[in-house]
């Protein structure tokens, strides 16, 4: 796929979130079957609390990931028709594994890989890495419906 990404801003108006709930600051890469985002960590952001971000936001993380990355393989196949949701959630979270503990600093990466779709519903893994060293802190199975 084309190396030029979309923006967090250009893909905004296909996604449901507002500031301050929008919690993923950047589309890192795309493929066929899923992709990745960065979320710099931030003191100020709706997913810390006094000691760091809540080890729970990473699973607002994956899902929020899920979405742009769609959004963001709709806008570089045709730029003019892409569907905006009217409802999206998550289902269910399965297997979830809470590895190690999030650094209060710094870069995340968010993964993200499709397992299975049909019609309104995607299976999907996801992991949240260090950025700087590549090492898995979170990962978990979600189950989101979007249409």
């Amino acid at each position: 796929m084309d190396n030029a990404l979309p923006t967090i801003e250009e893909l905004l108006p296909y996604l449901p979130h507002r500031p301050p709930m929008i919690w993923i600051d950047e589309l890192h890469q795309i493929t066929s079957n899923g992709g990745s985002c960065l979320v710099h960590l931030k003191k100020e952001s709706h997913y810390m609390d006094d000691s760091g971000p809540r080890s729970t936001s990473a699973i607002e993380w994956m899902a929020q990931a899920y979405g742009y990355i769609c959004a963001a393989r709709s806008h570089q196949q045709n730029p003019q028709s892409i569907i905006t949701p009217s409802k999206a959630f998550l289902v269910q979270i399965r297997d979830a594994s809470f590895i190690e503990p999030l650094p209060e600093s710094g870069t995340l990466l968010i993964e993200l890989q499709e397992k299975r779709s049909l019609g309104a519903l995607s299976l999907v893994t996801g992991r949240v890495k260090e950025y700087s060293t590549g090492k898995t802190l979170i990962e978990a199975e979600l189950k989101l419906f979007a249409e």
